[in-house]
């Protein structure tokens, strides 16, 4: 049987061939058995499979060996992605290294985030690619950090807009984003703050840093996770699960809960442990997603919610006026006057119009 050629994503959720290669990878006992057992009969092809189930491919290979299973077409593909990935890692390497060197230099506080700060999940950093380098500085310290990061060779690109929580920067071998929030659902808050308080040392080439504690991981592994790009970032999945296989007994899920609902960040959460769950792949204890799915949201946020798990040509004319809805919560939240001008009425209106546009079929110009 022949898979498809990846076509458009339509929402951030995976489709059946990347939950074969999820099973294949993070699965255990039978599930796994069967999911390689149905991958072995694919015409899996690195031209064949999304950019997404690419990415995954190593984690299944890595079943597949402690399965014992037989070698199949779609391990070729997997071994050539895993020495990619592990090349890339080597290259990108020094480039963390000196990011961290100038940070340091200027006495600027990091708080590494996702892939670089996995290390005590993934026992292979080439099992979980980082295409780029997330770091979080204090807000005071973002543009000593910004100034560090270009002095030691990382171009900035375009600045960050007035409510914007994190500004990219680029050199050869590693993106930076650079965060003075964890998240943009955290600007105009103090949620950052509780990161902070919280974070864990560790070493990172040598390199004292600090990452996130535990709960907060996966709370925001979640959270960044459930929203549409046009290449799903699926290995959220991976993270999420084998976070919670790491901490086992010491995963503090009622704190995790009650931070979750402190941070209104109740909805993805709870989507994201329904899903591992759904999936077989974690045990989450059922009186944590009864307290999850208990906690009230506005009808704005939950549809706010929804409309960013989709492709923005799935998104209807009440999804677009609910993220502008909250968009300009956070900020008026914030205190940005600016995104808050006069005009933005404006804007409102050619935004809904535009999707009024895309639900009828209509084309979105004009």
């Amino acid at each position: 049987m022949s898979v498809a050629p990846a076509a458009g994503v339509v929402d951030c959720w995976p489709r059946p061939v990347e939950e074969l290669v999820l099973q294949a990878g993070l699965g255990e006992g039978a599930a796994r058995d069967r999911a390689l057992s149905q991958l072995a009969g694919l015409d899996v092809t690195v031209e064949r499979l999304s950019p997404q189930a690419l990415r995954l491919l190593p984690l299944a290979l890595q079943g597949a060996r402690a399965a014992g299973a037989s070698e199949a077409p779609w391990m070729v593909a997997a071994e050539a992605v895993y020495a990619g990935s592990w090349q890339r890692h080597e290259r990108a390497s020094p480039r963390v290294v000196r990011a961290l060197r100038a940070l340091a230099a200027a006495g600027v506080p990091v708080l590494v985030l996702k892939g670089w700060a996995l290390g005590d999940v993934y026992e292979d950093p080439a099992l979980r690619p980082a295409s780029d380098l997330d770091l979080l500085v204090p807000a005071g310290s973002f543009e000593a950090a910004a100034r560090a990061l270009a002095g030691g060779g990382f171009r900035p690109l375009a600045g960050p807009g007035p409510t914007a929580h994190a500004q990219a920067f680029t050199a050869p071998d590693l993106d930076v984003d650079l965060h003075h929030h964890a998240l943009e659902e955290f600007v105009g808050t103090a949620h950052d703050a509780a990161l902070w308080a919280d974070a864990v040392a560790f070493d990172l080439f040598g390199h004292e840093a600090l990452r996130l504690a535990p709960i907060d991981r996966l709370l925001l592994t979640c959270t960044h996770g459930l929203r549409w790009t046009p290449a799903p970032a699926l290995h959220w999945i991976a993270d999420a699960t084998l976070e919670i296989r790491t901490q086992g007994d010491a995963l503090d899920w009622d704190r995790l809960a009650v931070r979750a609902e402190a941070f209104e960040l109740a909805l993805p959460l709870r989507a994201g442990l329904d899903y591992l769950s759904g999936l077989g792949l974690v045990v989450v204890p059922p009186e944590v997603l009864r307290a999850l799915h208990a906690v009230g949201a506005p009808w704005a946020r939950r549809v706010a919610f929804e409309a960013r798990q989709r492709a923005p040509e799935r998104r209807g004319l009440l999804h677009a006026w609910a993220v502008r809805h909250e968009f300009r919560r956070r900020a008026r939240r914030a205190g940005f006057s600016r995104a808050l001008h006069a005009g933005g009425w404006r804007q409102d209106l050619a935004g809904l119009w535009r999707a009024l546009r895309v639900s009828l079929g209509l084309s979105a110009r004009g």
